[in-house]
């Protein structure tokens, strides 16, 4: 069976966050997201839960490790992925 088709979508906040970034950083952010498109499930990403984020919205946050402490933090609603933010861990806050 073949694996869901996510539709990926991004927040005005993380489109702000993203713009932020040193070109470096973006560069590695969209060679994390390519690989993220092909398997969200991608152990070299580190998927991961956020429980604080996940206690304090209601519903399941999860993170990616993009490069060093820079992250981003995304939640999946059916087969939509929505990235949220990108920065360091102070994005868990």
């Amino acid at each position: 069976m073949a694996p869901p088709a996510y539709v990926f979508k991004r927040t005005p906040q993380f489109k702000k966050a993203y713009d932020a970034l040193s070109p470096d950083d973006q560069m590695a952010a969209k060679e994390a997201f390519r690989k993220f498109k092909a398997d969200p499930k991608d152990p070299s990403l580190r998927p991961h839960k956020i429980n604080r984020l996940t206690a304090l919205r209601g519903k399941v946050v999860r993170s990616i490790t993009i490069k060093g402490d820079l992250r981003a933090v995304f939640t999946v609603d059916g087969n939509v992925v929505i990235s949220e933010d990108i920065g360091t861990h102070d994005i868990y806050k």
